[in-house]
């Protein structure tokens, strides 16, 4: 089930920003979580949705990679929302404190 409003939200987010899902889900969650989000296909491209299988972790710290991506996302343009901050602590170092990191609940 949806929260009320979160179409209309990523709806106006994406005019203004450029949209991505990653998720520690499998394949197949990850899709239906799309499909839900992004039933027209409008917000999030195949190159921008990632899975547990392109995760690049390294001492339990999450880094921003995706596998249409030569190279990371830029984090000075990023905010992360995700029910666990405290995993993306190497990446924020890295990126001189330009990443943004939310915590989702």
């Amino acid at each position: 089930k949806l929260r009320p409003g979160v179409r209309e939200f990523l709806q106006a987010m994406s005019s203004r920003y450029v949209l991505y899902i990653f998720s520690m889900g499998e394949e197949d969650y990850v899709g239906d979580v799309r499909r839900r989000l992004d039933p027209e296909g409008e917000l999030f491209s195949d190159e921008r949705v990632a899975c547990r299988r392109h995760l690049v972790k390294r001492s339990g710290q999450k880094h921003l990679h995706f596998p249409s991506h030569t190279s990371s996302l830029q984090s000075s343009h990023t905010v992360i929302l995700d029910d666990r901050w405290d995993v993306w602590e190497d990446e924020k170092a890295r990126s001189g404190g330009d990443l943004m990191v939310l915590k989702a609940r």
